[in-house]
């Protein structure tokens, strides 16, 4: 180009052009020779690899047919008359070209789990770019579809075909454009199919049942579901995962699997539930073998999280056993690990969970203190370098209560709130998770956790002589004043009644706390005293009202209908009348069928064994009291 060239630059639709206008006014009195040697410099090549149509000729010399030919082009025949774009490079121009997926795989979007479509149409079906593209509200919007002139370059989908030489730029572009964009129907990945379905039943109908608030931002919310998802995304990435994080997701599936076949009575859920659930059961066997590791192979929240879901998986199929197997996992792994570190939020968040699911299987599920796992568990972490950091008793030993009421207004300390792992010093801790988790405030779990260490204490023989049973009973005499005062102490947890929706969620709390006390109340005095059940009635209608309650306002929603689960069971064991009797077993049937968690089943199991244990008892009775007059005669 010579140098007094006057360079005039565009910009234009479909890039930056270079019009030199020394050889556009020069072109009509050009020799052969000198338009050959522009010739490249003259022709821009705009490929369209959306459509695959023929391109805009940028005001070349000549324009190639299909069978590679060439034919002369005026100079009207150009789109642009007064200006001749001058050449481009192809690599500059696939560079400026967006990705055909780039809109369509916005991971922010592929989340979004609420915009998701009918999952019954993904089963067994291919997906296909191209007629994903076609969507209308998939399409891309940022660039509209552009207009070929009336004579444009072709360029053939098969190059090779193309005898027109092409530049080792088009050569390299064509390496790396597969000829077919198509999905294959079926992909050899390890993400089972699905997984999105039943993380999204996870997210929206079990996780209800778990949590009486409507809000994100409870631990599920927060830590478990996030970390599924994750999960998720690195088996789609093909990514390596370790054996914490295969045993939380496959443990999610199956507790969601198994919630799916609850509520259709599907056989075909049920046993992919049990699939899930085996995978999960392979994973953590060998997460716990490494555990304890060091260098550690998996997060602490990670392992925790991973056993925490087992425990969820347990209890939901119907395996107790494996429920304290897991528990007691769980325990050792946060007393070792866990309790002389710094703890952060979520981390609290985690040890909360432990705890409450702790405390109601203590004292639901008839346990032998003295088992070869427990034993074991508490050889493991008495040898740790870390059990001087544990500040309550690892068998639910009674201590002592003298002046418990004192005891139960002091403050607890950082190190005690966080260290008294299964609330065995009485106290007021300010930082607790309880009334943010489960909406049940932390002194009713104090109180549960003091009843469970007396119904201990009973068998231990150190209570059996006269010293023993005088501070049993001074301990006894002291629990049961703390339960009677959370009547008239205002323990309710309270949230900002500005809206409806919490309005709703504090008659719910206010109607959990009531539940609770009245439960704890019955557990006290059918395990300490073991009074008579007609002494309890009262307390057990007024837990039946509150389930009547519970129905009335959240019938439709259904939230925090697991944790009154507990309370229900307490006190429908000792419901006498026959009404209150089929109230309750309506409650645990109609609950477990909307939520589909086997734990409402399980608990109607429990509640109708200890019925009809109870109307063995009356029947012996009645047949002895109906002796005693004869041999009296």
């Amino acid at each position: 180009m010579p140098v007094a060239q006057d360079i005039q630059i565009n910009r234009g639709p479909f890039g930056v052009f270079r019009f030199p206008t020394q050889v556009r006014r020069s072109n009509q009195h050009s020799s052969p020779e000198s338009a050959s040697s522009h010739r490249d410099d003259d022709v821009a090549l705009v490929p369209d690899l959306a459509s695959q149509d023929q391109l805009g000729d940028g005001g070349g010399r000549h324009s190639i047919t299909q069978d590679g030919s060439t034919v002369p082009i005026s100079e009207a025949q150009l789109p642009g008359k007064e200006q001749e774009p001058a050449a481009l490079s192809i690599t500059h121009v696939y560079s400026r070209l967006p990705s055909p997926l780039s809109d369509w795989y916005n991971t922010s979007e592929w989340w979004n789990m609420d915009e998701l479509p009918d999952s019954e149409s993904w089963w067994g079906e291919s997906v296909s770019v191209n007629h994903i593209r076609d969507t209308p509200e998939l399409q891309c919007q940022s660039s509209p579809p552009i207009q070929r002139p009336p004579n444009s370059i072709t360029i053939p989908q098969d190059f090779e075909a193309c005898p027109v030489a092409v530049s080792m730029d088009m050569q390299l572009q064509k390496q790396v454009i597969p000829a077919d964009s198509s999905i294959p129907p079926k992909i050899d990945c390890n993400v089972p199919h699905d997984a999105v379905h039943l993380l999204k039943h996870y997210s929206s109908t079990v996780l209800r049942g778990l949590t009486p608030y409507r809000h994100s931002k409870t631990p599920w919310h927060i830590l478990f579901i996030p970390f599924v998802k994750s999960c998720l995304a690195a088996l789609t990435l093909g990514e390596e995962m370790d054996h914490a994080s295969l045993t939380a997701f496959f443990g999610t599936l199956a507790v969601s699997a198994s919630s799916l076949g609850c509520m259709s009575n599907s056989r075909k859920w049920t046993q992919q539930a049990e699939t899930y659930k085996q995978q999960a059961r392979h994973h953590v066997r060998l997460m716990l073998k490494t555990a304890y590791d060091v260098p550690k192979v998996s997060k602490y929240k990670s392992i925790l999280m991973a056993i925490l879901t087992m425990v969820q998986i347990s209890s939901v199929s119907g395996t107790r056993d494996q429920t304290e197997c897991y528990l007691l996992e769980a325990e050792k792994f946060i007393r070792v690990k866990g309790l002389n570190r710094r703890k952060s939020r979520k981390v609290r968040l985690l040890h909360h969970c432990y705890t409450f699911e702790r405390l109601l299987h203590e004292s639901t599920c008839p346990t032998i203190t003295q088992s070869a796992h427990r034993l074991h568990v508490r050889r493991a972490i008495e040898s740790s370098n870390a059990s001087a950091y544990s500040l309550d008793s690892l068998s639910f030993r009674l201590t002592s209560c003298v002046n418990l009421d004192q005891q139960m207004q002091k403050f607890k300390d950082q190190q005690e709130g966080e260290n008294d792992l299964h609330l065995q010093i009485p106290g007021i801790w300010l930082a607790t998770l309880y009334p943010e988790i489960f909406g049940i405030p932390e002194i009713h779990l104090l109180l549960l956790s003091l009843v469970i260490r007396l119904e201990r204490a009973k068998e231990d023989s150190e209570y059996s002589g006269a010293a023993g049973l005088k501070e049993f009973l001074g301990c006894a005499k002291a629990v049961e004043k703390g339960i009677h005062r959370l009547k008239r102490m205002s323990a309710n947890v309270v949230v900002d009644a500005s809206a409806t929706t919490d309005k709703d969620c504090q008659r719910l709390l206010d109607n959990l706390a009531q539940a609770m006390q009245l439960a704890v109340a019955i557990y006290f005095y059918r395990t300490i005293y073991n009074v008579e059940p007609d002494m309890l009635q009262d307390k057990v209608r007024g837990v039946r009202d509150c389930l009547l309650r519970f129905e009335a306002t959240e019938s439709e929603t259904g939230y925090g209908s697991a944790r009154l689960l507990w309370p229900a069971t307490i006190a429908a064991k000792e419901a006498e009348d026959l009404k209150v009797r089929r109230t309750f077993r309506r409650w645990f049937t109609d609950w477990g069928r909307r939520s589909g968690l086997r734990s409402f089943p399980d608990a109607l199991e429990d509640v109708e064994r200890a019925w009809e244990e109870k109307r063995g008892t009356d029947a012996v009775e009645a047949t002895e009291t109906s002796i005693l007059p004869d041999q009296a005669v």
